[in-house]
């Protein structure tokens, strides 16, 4: 069903015909030239008159040397034509944007809506694209993908100044950080100006929904800065929603050491390096 075509049908009128006539006859034998028709099937034609008085008619039917015509397509004049006058195959405008979507899918024709059916392999279900972040650590996603990837890179910025208390277990920073993945690891890196305000050594905790992984730092008690860098890993986090905290913790569990940060203050002393708390956390997909 659709628009049909055929190379150098021309043929002549066999009988004339007036401006309001739907049926011309052509001479014997010359019908075949032109495509042959079935329901819904079509084609444009031109007729041409010895004067060169053009008029393109829609021809929807043809048996044998009668075609059955709408008359005046594409902005042309019906007009009256004579024994001997021409009728033409040409390419038209309309021809042209009415074959634009011939196509044949699962035995089909015309502009077609594909359906999951109608693509090899695609189960009746897929109507929707379930590639997300949701499931980026597992099934065959995640196999194809191959190797350690970095799914997410969270970061977090602090540049107000804070100096500790002389308190066993003082928290510096809190962050909420959402976890795309549960098959995902976390990887901590802190970087933050620091000084040894008393003693010469302590922790620093990352604590994760309220649970502490330690790790330690031993600071010059030289009354000069420090910078304390930190690379962690930490796996088993469930996706969601996650509070992130930063603490002090002396090593030995005693109340006197403290750890100070140094923050930008144009006010600060010697100590200040013009940079704030850095922790960036990256999502890793090591499957």
């Amino acid at each position: 069903m659709g628009i049909k075509f055929a190379n150098s049908a021309f043929a002549t009128l066999a009988s004339g015909i007036n401006s309001s006539a739907t049926s011309i006859t052509l001479t014997t034998g010359q019908g075949a030239r032109f495509p042959s028709l079935a329901g819904g099937d079509y084609f444009f034609a031109t007729l041409i008159d010895t004067s060169n008085n053009l008029e393109i008619v829609k021809c929807t039917a043809r048996s044998t040397d009668v075609l059955t015509v709408v008359r005046g397509q594409e902005s042309t004049t019906a007009r009256a034509f004579s024994t001997g006058d021409r009728i033409e195959l040409r390419i038209t405008a309309q021809g042209l944007v009415d074959s634009a979507p011939v196509t044949s899918v699962a035995g089909r024709t015309g502009a077609i809506t594909l359906a999951a059916a109608d693509v090899s392999g695609l189960a009746t279900s897929a109507t929707t694209d379930t590639t997300n972040a949701s499931n980026i650590s597992s099934g065959a996603l995640a196999v194809a993908r191959g190797g350690s990837r970095i799914v997410k890179v969270h970061n977090f910025n602090n540049a107000t100044r804070q100096v500790t208390s002389s308190s066993s277990n003082y928290n510096y920073f809190t962050w909420t950080l959402t976890k795309v993945a549960s098959g995902t690891d976390l990887y901590f890196h802190l970087v933050m100006p620091a000084y040894a305000g008393d003693n010469s050594s302590m922790n620093i905790g990352i604590g994760i929904d309220g649970s502490y992984n330690y790790t330690g730092y031993g600071a010059t008690d030289t009354g000069g800065e420090n910078f304390l860098v930190m690379l962690q890993r930490r796996t088993g986090i469930s996706s969601g929603a996650r509070t992130i905290t930063l603490n002090q913790i002396p090593i030995d569990g005693s109340s006197n050491r403290v750890l100070n940060i140094i923050n930008p203050n144009s006010s600060d002393d010697v100590r200040n390096q013009q940079m704030g708390t850095n922790f960036v956390v990256y999502e890793i997909d090591n499957s």
